[in-house]
């Protein structure tokens, strides 16, 4: 059994066995049961890292608890500390497209997710193995919108009559290259955004419904920088230039023009507009924050941000003012707020 907090103490009440978990500082509990879990753990800082599999995904466990270990590792040296003795990954057979979700102490991971890497990756060529054909993904783009490529000249170097949509919709911006790194770091994605939560939902409270872009775009951001301390910032590149190319489709086809990244779940209208401005945006938001204060005052901020509102809820401007009192030229920061 996985769940929030630790184990305190274990009895028999007649033929039931009753277990009792204590965790202080939490806002929820959640428990995972199988009774075929297989477990591995590891000590990072002050907190035990545990992670639950199955036969269908132990061979996934070593990388999970890597991924964890990462960014765990991470965010306590740029977030501070997290005061939880003991935090979870389960691997789980998650429904509706999900990838992962976040409870104190304990995060889901979609076992579906999990397929994506190595081996398994259909555009990597795993060692000792002829190298695979690779699906070029223009190719099929260009399929798909009239023939040719998304730079807009085809085999035969006539332009593709679809060229303006795509450039209209972002894809331009896109290549190959950076598709193969997102594929190959989704998995790891998944679980650094679902533990960055650790601290952006758990830590410090979100009003999840009335302003999701309060944890969700810094968690997401967060990601975005774990990815960057354990991969290279190749990877984090190109996880932003797919958040770029998908606001850029979201503002084309899902009728979300002109909205921001502040607004409740409702009013998003449809799950590409909420995802599209909530995650990607906001995580881009962040980005030129941290760009524009310089790494010292951004993740400054942030740790006396998570330091100041820790087991209290996020007040509506998250952490900026935090970042803005640790930049050299506050009025920079409160431009580009007005920006975005």
């Amino acid at each position: 059994m996985a769940a929030s907090g630790v184990l305190y103490q274990e009895g028999k009440k007649g033929k039931d066995t009753v277990l009792t978990f204590v965790g202080a500082g939490m806002r929820d509990f959640a428990l995972a049961m199988s009774p075929h879990f297989k477990t591995l753990k590891a000590q990072v800082g002050e907190s035990e890292l545990w992670v639950y599999t199955t036969d269908r995904s132990q061979k996934h466990a070593q990388e999970l608890l890597r991924y964890g270990q990462n960014a765990l590792d991470t965010y306590s040296r740029l977030f501070g500390p997290i005061p939880y003795k003991r935090i979870s990954i389960v691997a789980a057979p998650l429904g509706g497209g999900a990838g992962g979700t976040e409870f104190s102490g304990l995060v889901l991971i979609g076992e579906g997710i999990l397929g994506i890497s190595g081996g398994d990756n259909p555009f990597s060529s795993p060692a000792g193995k002829e190298k695979r054909d690779s699906a070029d993904l223009f190719s099929v783009l260009g399929s798909l919108l009239g023939g040719g490529s998304p730079s807009g000249q085809d085999k035969k170097g006539s332009t593709n009559p679809f060229s303006f949509l795509l450039e209209a919709l972002g894809l331009c911006d896109f290549d190959l290259g950076s598709f193969q790194l997102i594929m190959e770091a989704l998995p790891e994605m998944v679980v650094v955004h679902e533990l960055g939560h650790q601290w952006w939902y758990s830590l410090v409270g979100a009003r999840s419904l009335e302003a999701p872009w309060l944890d969700e775009s810094l968690t997401q951001y967060s990601g975005f920088v774990a990815l960057e301390h354990s991969r290279g910032v190749v990877y984090r590149n190109a996880f932003l230039k797919n958040s770029k190319m998908t606001v850029n489709m979201a503002c084309s086809l899902g009728g979300c023009r002109g909205k921001g990244i502040t607004l409740p779940v409702e009013e998003y209208g449809n799950e590409l507009c909420y995802a599209a401005l909530v995650y990607e945006k906001g995580a881009l938001f962040y980005h030129a924050l941290r760009e524009a204060v310089g790494d010292e005052a951004f993740f400054g901020g942030l740790r006396d941000y998570a330091q100041k509102y820790r087991y209290r809820m996020m007040p509506d401007r998250g952490p900026i003012e935090c970042i803005k009192a640790r930049s050299k030229d506050p009025r920079q920061v409160d431009l580009l707020v007005q920006e975005w």
